[in-house]
This record gives C-alpha cells, structure tokens and sequence, in this order.
C-alpha cells in the first residue's frame, strides 16, 4: 500500500516527539512512585522543548520553559489531587495537563522570530483533538466505576495516549502533501 501522506524527515521528528513525549514522561513519571507528582510536569516540559527545538522555525525554543511553573500549578493542583480523591478516576489528571497545554500555547510567539500563526493554531487544534480522542478512547477501554489497577496506569492509560497522540498529530501540520 501507497503512503497517501508524506512527511519530510523534519515533519517525522516533529511527529515522533508529539507522539512519545507526553507517554515517555507519564510512564518515567509513574515509576517513581508519589514523586511523579513532582516529576511528570517537569519531564513533559523538557519533552515540549525537545518537541519545539525540531522546528527550525522556532529559534527559541528554551523559552518554553518559561511554562514549567504554570504547567506544574495546574498539575499538582488539578491533576493527581483530584485523580486521587474522585476514586482513582484519571480524566481529572487528563484534562488538567490538557488545559494547562491549552493555556500554555500561549507561550508559542516568545519561541518564534517568524510567525507563528499556523503553529500557533496547530498545537491548539491537535492538543483539543487529544483531549476529545483521549475521552473517548478512555470510555471505550476502561470500565469508569472499577477501581484503579496498576495494569491500567502503566498498559492502557499509555495506550490511550498513543492512539490520541498519534490522531492528533496529523493536526500539527497544515502542510501535509498528499500523492
């Protein structure tokens, strides 16, 4: 079968670190233990700057950073707090990082010395596109009034992120060429 999408070597790696960098940190996160709490804002932050510095059009992409602290509120205040208390329900913890990545976009023209419109307009579109797959995937494959199963933290739950990472990514790009 004929690939009805090209991507360039440069539009790849933009897609691989869209794809793994929310999964990789939630899974090295999930590993610690109580310190993910702590330790999932940070590593996503760092996944994002690696994620922008694959755009040459981004000739600051250290500036991201700049959203560790807000990224890192909303997490600890919205994320595992309410996960914990709701009985075990991740969607809290999912939205949370979501709208964080919502109002974190608007972080993209300190990055940017061109402009950034499309990019701007892309993140937005295929983070809210990861949201709407990732609550459907979840009602899909989980049972919502089961309790929390480490099978699910550490299978499914990053499952899910790689089927709505992987959609959603298609939305980064307005450029596709198709044969």
């Amino acid at each position: 079968m004929e690939n009805f999408i090209s991507l360039s070597n440069e539009q790849q790696r933009i897609y691989r670190a869209w794809v793994f960098t929310p999964i990789v940190a939630h899974i090295l996160s999930g590993l610690t233990g109580f310190a993910s709490v702590l330790l999932f804002p940070i590593l996503v932050t760092v996944g994002y700057y690696i994620f922008f510095k694959q755009y040459p059009s981004f000739a600051h992409p250290a500036r991201w950073f700049f959203t560790l602290p807000l990224t890192f509120y909303i997490w600890v205040k919205w994320g595992p707090a309410i996960t914990s208390l709701d009985n075990h329900n991740i969607l809290p913890g999912v939205v949370a990082y979501y709208i964080g990545q919502f109002i974190n976009a608007f972080a993209i023209p300190l990055l940017s010395s061109e402009d950034y419109s499309d990019d701007f307009i892309g993140w937005l579109v295929a983070q809210s596109a990861a949201l709407i797959i990732w609550l459907v995937a979840h009602t899909l494959l989980t049972n919502s009034t089961s309790s929390y199963y480490s099978y699910e933290y550490f299978i499914v739950y990053p499952i899910i992120g790689l089927i709505a990472q992987s959609l959603s990514g298609f939305f980064l790009f307005g450029r596709y060429i198709i044969n």
